[in-house]
Parts: C-alpha cells; sequence; structure tokens
C-alpha cells in the first residue's frame, strides 16, 4: 500500500470559503508585484541633464518612480534638490508639494 500525498488540497476541509477566497486574492496580488528595475549610472545622467533644463526653463516632468512593489507617476516642476536627504521636491498642479526619493525614481520624461 502507498501512501499518496494530496498536497495543498488536504488542508482544503479546515479552510473556510472566505479563507479560500482571501488566498486567492492574495496569490493575485503577490503575482502582480514588481521588482525594483535596476537603473543604468548613464540613464541618471540623462535624467539630471532633463532635470536641469526643466528646472531653468520652469518645464513641467513626469517622473515614473518604484513604490511598495508598484510603479507609479507624478507630473510636477522642480522646486527644489536636496541632496542632504537624496529627494526632489516636487510641484505638483495644484501647489501641493510632494517629496520624492531619488533611489525609487525610474524614469524621467519632459511633459508636452
Amino acid at each position: 500500500m502507498t501512501l499518496r500525498d494530496r498536497g495543498n488540497i488536504k488542508w482544503l476541509g479546515f479552510f473556510m470559503t472566505e479563507h479560500n477566497g482571501m488566498l486567492k486574492q492574495f496569490r493575485e496580488e503577490e503575482q502582480k508585484r514588481i521588482p525594483k528595475p535596476d537603473v543604468d549610472p548613464q540613464q541618471f545622467d540623462e535624467f539630471e541633464r532633463i532635470i536641469c533644463e526643466a528646472m531653468a526653463e520652469n518645464l513641467a516632468l513626469r517622473f515614473t518612480y518604484w513604490i511598495d512593489y508598484r510603479i507609479e507617476d507624478v507630473i510636477g516642476s522642480v522646486h527644489y534638490i536636496d541632496n542632504y536627504a537624496n529627494q526632489f521636491r516636487i510641484v505638483c498642479g495644484n501647489d501641493e508639494v510632494i517629496r520624492l526619493d531619488i533611489a525609487r525614481v525610474v524614469d524621467v520624461t519632459t511633459v508636452d
């Protein structure tokens, strides 16, 4: 007589349907997670050039950044670069100031 292991199926009798739904939702969220993209040092040089031009001409920029395993965008003009805290201070359209860590930035483009 051989023992046939059914894996996780044998434990399903102990879970309620709500638990199964929550586990399914958790697995779906886990699959949507994005690891932090690597940014090449040459890209950082390009970001620096774009940001300096935008600050000189007071242009709006689109910052794409990584936070909590997802990619987000923010549009605004760079008000100040805080080298001590390694942050950008970005002023959005509604005069809200956002502090964005430089290490989280994935892409910087000008807004047309």
